[in-house]
């Protein structure tokens, strides 16, 4: 019995962290779909206030570095 409740609890604790990774994921999904976004030589670019002559209302969004 005991060891039925340690697999439920650990169970439980995994899928826990696997919905609070997933909602984070939902969150940012949501955000990219309410942005005006595109692709713009193989890099995201935003439609800003800002007019660039280079794609038009798009800007390129500055790539995050590579962590190790």
């Amino acid at each position: 019995m005991l060891l039925v409740a340690v697999a439920g609890a650990g169970t439980l604790w995994h899928y826990r962290n696997v919905i609070a990774k997933n909602q984070i994921q939902a969150e940012l999904i949501l955000a990219y779909n309410h942005a005006d976004v595109s692709l713009c030589d193989g890099s995201l670019c935003a439609r800003v206030n800002h007019q660039d002559k280079r794609y038009g209302d798009y800007l390129p969004v500055k790539s995050r570095p590579n962590n190790p």
